[in-house]
C-alpha cells in the first residue's frame, strides 16, 4: 500500500473545530480533549504526519508538492482540504488588536483568556460562530451584544423558524442583539474600543469578535491551475478538474453531472462524510457524495439541530407543545418532507430525518404531530415498506 502523508501548517494533530466555540472557550474542555487521534495512532498506522509545514505550490505535471522548505514530496493522488479562513472587516480600525476571530485552537485559547466576568463583548455578525461565541460568553459573565446587518439572524440557513427562536432564546438569556446595524469604524483608547455605526452612534467595549463568515483557502489550487469559484469545484466523487486531485470539506464546491453548481457546506458533517468519499474515490471506490446539509450548535443550554433544505416549502408540521425548551417541525413541499428542525428533541429529530426525501402517502402522517404517537413507529413503518 502507498503509504499515507499529511501536511498540515498548524503545530498541532489534525482536531475538532466545533468545540472551540464552546467547551474550550467556556473552560469546561483543553484544548488538547479536541484531537481526533492521539499523535501515537497516526505513527502506528503508517500515517506520516508533517506539522508546521506549509505547502507552497503544486506541480500536477509532475505529481509532486512543494514545501516551505523547497523539498518536495511526490504524490499519486492528492487530497486538497485546505479549509477556509475568516472574513475580515475591511473598515477603518479593524487592525486593532482589540478586533479578534476565531478559527483555529491558538484563537481559542487567546480568546478564553479575555472573556472574564464583567467584560464587555460586541459580536460582529450573527451566524453560528458568532452566536456560539456569545452564549459561552454570556455564561462566563460577559456583558455581550450581537450585531447583525440583516434583518434576521442566521440568514444563510434559510431556516426563518430557527432564526426566530435563536433570538429569542439569546434575548432571554441577556445578550442584547441588533439586527439591521450597518459598522463604520473602530476608535481604540488605552483602556476599550469604540464601535462606530453608520447613524452616527457608537458604543465601548472591551474586545470585538467578529464572525461574519469566511473565504474558501483556494490559493494553492488556483496557482496550480485547477478550476475553482468561490471554493474547489468537485464532481459528485470529490474529484476536482484534474486528475488525480481530490478535494474535500469547506473548501470544496459540487458540480453536480447536469454541470449545476450547488453551495458549499462549511459544516462539521459535511468535512467528516465528504473526506470519507473522496478517500473511498482514491482507494478505487466510485461512491457519488449527495449530501443533506446537516447543522447542529449548542447554545446556552439549547442543542439545536437542523437537517435539509427549507426552499419552497409549503407546510410545517409541529411536534410536541410549542414552546423554546423543546421542539421539533417537519417541513413540507409537494407532500414530501424537505427538512426537520429540533430543539432539545435528539431522538425524535434522528428518527424524523430518515424521512427526508419521502412522500407522506408513504405513511401515516396523522401522527406526526402528535407526541403521544411513538415517531419511531412512524418512520419504521415507511422505511419497511419502501
Amino acid at each position: 500500500m502507498d503509504p499515507i502523508i499529511i501536511v498540515g501548517e498548524e503545530p498541532y494533530a489534525p482536531y475538532e473545530r466545533p468545540p472551540l466555540s464552546k467547551s474550550v472557550l467556556s473552560g469546561m474542555a483543553e484544548p488538547d480533549a479536541t484531537a481526533i487521534h492521539p499523535c501515537l495512532y497516526y505513527s502506528e498506522n503508517g500515517i506520516d504526519l508533517k506539522l508546521n509545514t506549509r505547502v507552497e505550490r503544486i506541480s500536477p505535471e509532475t505529481c509532486r508538492v512543494w514545501l516551505q522548505d523547497g523539498t518536495s514530496i511526490a504524490y499519486h493522488q492528492l487530497l486538497l482540504c485546505t479549509g477556509a479562513r475568516p472574513r475580515r472587516l475591511r473598515i477603518p480600525g479593524a487592525e486593532s488588536n482589540r478586533v479578534t476571530y476565531l478559527r483555529t485552537r491558538d484563537d481559542a485559547v487567546l480568546l478564553r483568556q479575555q472573556l472574564t466576568k464583567g467584560k464587555r463583548l460586541a459580536v460582529i455578525g450573527g451566524g453560528l460562530i458568532g452566536l456560539e461565541v456569545a452564549a459561552t460568553a454570556s455564561k462566563l459573565g460577559c456583558d455581550v451584544c450581537v450585531f447583525e446587518a440583516d434583518d434576521i439572524l442566521l440568514r444563510r440557513l434559510q431556516v426563518p423558524t430557527l432564526s426566530e427562536l435563536v433570538h429569542s432564546l439569546h434575548q432571554r438569556h441577556g445578550v442584547h442583539v441588533v439586527t439591521q446595524s450597518t459598522i463604520s469604524s473602530f476608535a481604540e483608547s488605552p483602556t476599550a474600543i469604540s464601535v462606530r455605526f453608520d447613524n452616527g452612534t457608537s458604543r465601548s467595549f472591551d474586545l470585538v469578535l467578529a464572525g461574519i463568515g469566511v473565504v474558501p483557502e483556494t490559493g494553492l489550487a488556483e496557482r496550480a491551475g485547477i478550476a475553482c469559484a468561490d471554493g474547489i469545484l468537485v464532481n459528485e466523487y470529490c474529484e476536482t478538474s484534474i486528475p488525480g486531485i481530490f478535494a474535500a470539506g469547506d473548501v470544496a464546491r459540487r458540480r453536480d453531472s447536469d454541470d449545476e453548481l450547488n453551495e458549499r457546506l462549511e459544516t462539521w458533517q459535511n468535512a467528516e462524510e465528504q473526506a470519507s468519499a473522496a478517500a473511498a474515490s482514491m482507494t478505487g471506490q466510485r461512491i457519488a457524495y449527495r449530501p443533506i446539509p446537516y447543522i447542529w450548535t449548542d447554545q446556552f443550554d439549547t442543542h439545536m439541530q437542523f437537517a435539509g433544505r427549507t426552499a419552497g416549502t409549503e407546510e410545517i408540521i409541529e411536534r410536541g407543545k410549542q414552546d423554546n425548551d423543546k421542539l421539533l417541525r417537519i417541513f413540507l413541499c409537494d407532500d414530501k418532507v424537505v427538512a426537520v428542525l429540533g430543539l432539545n428533541s435528539p431522538r425524535d429529530f434522528a428518527m424524523a430525518r430518515r424521512l427526508i426525501g419521502a412522500n407522506t402517502a408513504q405513511f401515516d402522517r396523522v401522527g406526526l404531530d402528535d407526541e403521544r404517537i411513538n415517531l419511531k413507529s412512524i418512520v419504521s413503518a415507511y422505511l419497511k415498506a419502501r
